[in-house]
């Protein structure tokens, strides 16, 4: 079960995390780019006169 926040922030080794130590956002973006299988141009819907 998760921890209530109050006995989180309380808890001794809890400790602020820089932004950077949590997502590296330029790795996420080029792992994401590698795993996602290229999709075919989309064309522009047919006009209708």
């Amino acid at each position: 079960m998760a921890m209530p926040i109050d006995a989180v922030l309380a808890d001794p080794d809890h400790r602020e995390v820089p932004d950077t130590e949590i997502c590296d956002t330029d790795s996420f973006v080029l792992i994401r780019a590698e795993e996602t299988p290229e999709r075919p141009e989309r064309r522009p819907p047919a006009r209708r006169d």
